[in-house]
Order: structure tokens, then C-alpha cells, then sequence
């Protein structure tokens, strides 16, 4: 009996002490296969996400002339 109290006490505060990440602030995109017509009960989706300008221009952002690449 003691020890089902104390771990229903201990059990909010584990709850609590985890540390979750919030959502990621960049529009999502999904894309599924297949789209439209299912054939088979397997299906793909892909989720990823894009970056965001937030109200800035483009040419501020790359300087002209140099080669840029995208990743990290």
C-alpha cells in the first residue's frame, strides 16, 4: 500500500518534469502516395517543413554573386 501512494505521488511530479519541445514555427507540408486512388493498404507520407522568410527579402538575406546552397 505504501508503495502504490507513493508512486501515485510521485507520478504528477515525473509527468511534470518532463521537458517537451514546442512546435516547430515553419508551415508544414505533407505529401502522401498514393494521393487519390488506394490499390493496396501501404501508404508513404512524408512531413517536412520549409523555412520562412518572416517579412524579409530574399537578396537581404543571400548576398548577389556569391554561390549559395541550401542544407545546413
Amino acid at each position: 500500500m505504501k508503495k502504490l501512494t507513493l508512486l501515485l505521488l510521485l507520478m504528477p511530479l515525473m509527468l511534470h518534469a518532463q521537458n517537451f519541445r514546442d512546435l516547430d514555427q515553419s508551415p508544414m507540408d505533407q505529401a502522401k502516395f498514393p494521393s487519390s486512388n488506394r490499390v493496396t493498404d501501404k501508404v508513404a507520407i512524408i512531413t517536412y517543413s520549409r523555412p520562412q522568410l518572416k517579412n524579409r527579402s530574399f537578396d537581404d538575406i543571400v548576398p548577389k554573386n556569391k554561390v549559395w546552397r541550401t542544407g545546413a
